[in-house]
């Protein structure tokens, strides 16, 4: 039997937890270290997963040898110093969405991912969507003919604000279309489909409004 992938875990919020969830679940999978950004993740992470490694010290995690690879789940901004950082030390990385929060960074990224001939990949975790996949199938198979109009709604009440209201900080989270409606994409490659969105308050509650549009014209 082959010995399994080791994966460090950078991130230990809301998401990061799903992450481990997935990773110690997976066939061919362990979860081998987790680093923690704050004292009271990395007690959380110490408390799901008691035989685990934890620090607080990214770099750390990247030092060690025996890992294979490692899942960035951190705020927007800090995802191209992080996935540099782990590509520079030798790990392929699975990225969360976005992939940075500047086209200056995606292609740090890239080059670091080159240079050092590791795999970066982003986590569009639709592209594995059964319920996306059966309507980009209808869809290529002709049944409902060529598509000229497709929209997309997606409505959070309120959304959630992440680890210091980093969601809430437009320096740090850079793009809305970026996080959430590249994924809807995947349904019109090769061609992206127009986006926009708004953000409003409503009956006191900040309330985020993201759609998408696409005309195809023959």
């Amino acid at each position: 039997m082959a010995a399994p992938l080791r994966f460090g875990l950078i991130g230990y919020g809301l998401w990061g937890r799903h992450h481990a969830a997935a990773i110690a679940a997976a066939p061919g999978a362990a979860l081998a270290g987790i680093a923690c950004a704050s004292a009271a993740t990395a007690a959380a992470a110490r408390r799901d997963f008691p035989s685990t490694p934890v620090t607080v010290d990214y770099r750390e995690l990247l030092a060690r040898p025996d890992l294979d690879a490692v899942a960035v789940v951190v705020p927007n901004h800090l995802h191209a110093e992080v996935g540099v950082a782990a590509l520079e030390a030798g790990k392929d990385v699975l990225l969360e969405k976005p992939m940075a929060t500047s086209l200056a960074d995606c292609d740090r990224l890239l080059a670091a991912a080159w240079t050092s001939g590791r795999v970066l990949t982003i986590g569009h975790e639709l592209r594995h969507s059964a319920q996306y996949g059966r309507v980009k199938a209808i869809i290529d198979a002709g049944e409902i003919g060529t598509p000229t109009y497709a929209a997309f709604s997606l409505f959070r009440f309120p959304f959630r604000p992440g680890s210091d209201g980093w969601r809430y900080d437009a320096a740090r989270v850079g793009s809305w279309m970026a996080s959430f409606l590249a994924r809807c994409a995947n349904i019109w490659i090769p061609k992206p489909p127009s986006r926009s969105s708004v953000m409003r308050r409503r009956q006191g509650r900040l309330m985020i409004c993201v759609a998408m549009r696409r005309v195809i014209r023959g």
